[in-house]
């Protein structure tokens, strides 16, 4: 599942604070509930769902969870830079590249490294993959058609960490260079006409463009928020319509899959791109229903997982080759403490990552 890319400031990983001055708490505990959420799936589901088959139902929304980042990031990237009047856009490249590379690199290095101890050698290990990874063209092959270059070392984690890279490439030239009002059309424009390419022809380009839509409906809500305008239908219209149309699109696919007798899974193309979709207007309609009900509930909720945020990126990249592919665990004879110990080491882990390593990157390419 997702890079589950982080929602702090672009200038580095977020603080734990409630009160803090640019960000919404409540983003914030949100995106350490959904990456804490997608690692106990794959440390907890993984382990324990042929003797507890419910969790097999619990924790099997991991891809819910990604398309609730994609929605978190556009706002927070938006709210953001707005902050930030008179940014320039080498300024946004290196704080986005220094917050999304370090760590991805050292994901890649801790796979490789995994992967090496087994045997087989994992083909997807090779050279011409890594450098595929780190130019962000990645994605889940065994699920999805015409894609580029497979996710290194089977860390499907990775797969949404190219999607937001692009998102975040070309967020920017939209945002500075069309109006306000026509930014939400344009990229209503550019996700129909990709969707469309994507029914006749299936290909890695117009699935990150096509997917742009989810994304940017939360640059919409961050802006709404910024003019202090509660979301109404006219502001919904364009971004949300564009996720409803695309998903009826996809949904024209999967018929179309269906009525030639080819089967279906809820994990695979093309059933997995109208999900997503149909996610995206879940998310949705939900917060909006949430927000006329003023929220109630939601600090019991969620509240205390504001404090996973500030290293929620961390675990999300670390726990599949720290906590899923590795098998140092496999001694443990018993599949609860197996699963119990692997969450400790991969929490730790991604603590320690962000709290050190990323903080020294920052110090060193920001300073």
């Amino acid at each position: 599942m997702i890079e589950v890319p982080p929602t702090p400031e672009p200038a580095g990983p977020a603080r734990p604070a409630m009160a803090a001055p640019l960000l919404l708490w409540q983003l914030d505990a949100v995106r350490g509930a959904a990456a804490c959420y997608i690692a106990c799936a794959h440390l907890f589901r993984d382990q324990l769902g042929g003797r507890v088959p419910v969790l097999g139902w619990l924790l099997g929304f991991g891809q819910e969870a990604v398309i609730a980042f994609f929605l978190l990031s556009g706002f927070v990237i938006h709210w953001s830079v707005a902050h930030k009047p008179g940014l320039r856009f080498g300024a946004y490249l290196r704080a986005r590249a220094v917050r999304i590379y370090p760590l991805f690199v050292l994901t890649l290095v801790v796979a490789a490294l995994v992967a090496r101890g087994q045997a087989p050698p994992d083909p997807r290990t090779s050279w011409p993959t890594f450098l595929g990874n780190l130019l962000m063209l990645q994605d889940a092959g065994f699920v999805k058609p015409g894609v580029w270059v497979e996710t290194y070392a089977g860390t499907l984690a990775l797969w949404s960490l190219s999607y937001e890279w692009w998102f975040y490439m070309m967020y920017f030239p939209l945002s500075t260079r069309l109006r306000p009002g026509a930014q939400a059309r344009v990229v209503a424009a550019i996700s129909l006409s990709q969707a469309v390419i994507y029914l006749v022809w299936p290909n890695q380009a117009s699935r990150f463009l096509f997917y742009f839509c989810i994304w940017w409906a939360g640059v919409e809500f961050a802006r709404a928020k910024l003019a202090r305008r509660a979301p109404d239908r006219r502001m919904l219209a364009v971004p949300v319509g564009a996720i409803a149309l695309v998903a009826l699109l996809l949904g024209v696919g999967v018929w179309r899959q269906h009525t030639a007798g080819i089967p279906l899974a809820l994990g695979t193309h093309p059933v997995l791109e109208l999900r997503h979709f149909v996610a995206a207007l879940v998310i949705i309609g939900v917060a909006l229903l949430w927000r006329r009900a003023s929220w109630v509930g939601f600090r019991p909720l969620f509240g205390g997982f504001v404090w996973i945020a500030p290293w929620s990126y961390a675990l999300y990249l670390l726990h599949e080759p720290l906590g899923v592919h590795a098998r140092w665990l496999d001694a443990v004879s018993n599949p609860l403490l197996r699963a119990g110990f692997g969450a400790l080491l991969v929490f730790g882990m991604a603590w320690l990552a962000e709290r050190w390593f990323q903080r020294w990157c920052r110090r060193v390419f920001l300073p």
